[in-house]
């Protein structure tokens, strides 16, 4: 009887990520321990002083992977302000990760609130340039509705004069064969 040992370690990995780029102050810690979580994974993330992003995590080396490929956002419309430049990983023991279940690491409270409300700000700030944004295309539109507007009311203005030269020439012209069918009519009465 031959006995099939599975290393239960092989299939569980750990790595950690050093994530460069704008991923400070945009809410990049937020979003990495939402996709960890999702994935299943054991980890932390946090912030570190030269504005990289430290990742420890472990799990299954497929969802790792997963893990990897969601966490490395481009500067989008869906994120607008997340840039991941780079990613360094290396392999680290996995019995480093001692807490279960994804989060984040946070540093000193009062740093901590002045990178929230700086997120904030940074978030406000680019809603309120998109505001601005489609307000200047509404205005634009709204420029060439209203020039359009004008080159109709200004042609159907020219087509009305066409219509009332055209109705006092045709009432002349009806005039005058009414007085043509009158002088016919008393000729051919008179004889």
């Amino acid at each position: 009887m031959n006995l099939i040992i599975i290393d239960i370690m092989a299939v569980i990995k750990a790595v950690e990520y050093i994530i460069s780029g704008s991923v400070q102050k945009v809410g990049y810690r937020d979003f990495v321990a939402k996709v960890g979580q999702k994935t299943g994974l054991d980890g932390t993330v946090e912030n570190l002083e030269d504005g990289c992003v430290k990742i420890q995590c472990k799990g299954k080396v497929e969802d790792i992977k997963e893990f990897r490929k969601n966490i490395e956002i481009q500067k989008s419309k869906k994120y607008p302000l997340i840039n991941v430049i780079n990613i360094e990983c290396k392999d680290i023991d996995h019995r480093v990760i001692k807490s279960k279940g994804f989060h984040e690491k946070y540093g000193d409270t009062n740093k901590e609130m002045a990178q929230g409300f700086s997120t904030g700000m940074n978030y406000m700030d680019l809603f309120r340039k998109d505001t601005i944004s489609r307000i200047d295309k509404l205005d634009n539109k709204y420029g060439v509705l209203a020039t359009n507007m004008h080159n109709i009311s200004t042609t159907m203005s020219g087509m009305v004069g066409e219509w009332q030269s055209e109705r006092k020439f045709n009432e002349k012209r009806f005039a005058q064969h009414e007085n043509d069918i009158k002088v016919l009519l008393k000729i051919l009465t008179e004889k």
